[in-house]
């Protein structure tokens, strides 16, 4: 991925683009922030929303990213009155969060790696479109990788 800097700004604030660079279906999809479904999430530092590939052109592409930190966030979520609701990415709910990489150099092709914070197990399945690939239980206060083919 490359984070490119694109020329909004609010104040001192910069904004970004997290672009993907080696997806092998779209040609240059970005990171965009998702609502969910349940209009659930949080906000706040510690809050999140989940993201999901599209158009660089929307306006949920746009990102604040900590130069230090390295953490990207969205103000996407901001109301009408003015108020940002500043969300952190995350790729899960709070407590499963999950990461999925394209491998081209490796063992296999797809690697996913789950982590699972809560204090309970946690059952999940991985999709690939349509089709259940895996459906599994994660420990409590785990974390594991999943080799696909």
């Amino acid at each position: 991925y490359d984070i490119v800097p694109i020329a909004e700004k609010e104040g001192d604030q910069r904004f970004f683009q997290i672009v993907l660079t080696n997806h092998p279906k779209l040609d240059r999809p970005c990171l965009i922030i998702h609502q969910l479904g349940n209009d659930g999430g949080a906000y706040g530092p510690r809050g999140g929303a989940p993201v999901t590939l599209g158009s660089c052109s929307s306006k949920a592409a746009r990102w604040k990213v900590d130069e230090t930190t390295g953490e990207a966030s969205s103000t996407f979520f901001s109301d009408d009155d003015g108020n940002e609701n500043e969300v952190c990415m995350t790729t899960g709910w709070p407590f499963l969060q999950m990461g999925a990489f394209l491998t081209p150099n490796g063992e296999v092709p797809k690697t996913v790696v789950i982590l699972n914070e809560a204090k309970e197990s946690a059952n999940f399945a991985i999709q690939d479109q349509d089709k259940v690939i895996v459906t599994a239980s994660i420990p409590p206060r785990s974390i594991q990788t999943i080799l696909l083919q």
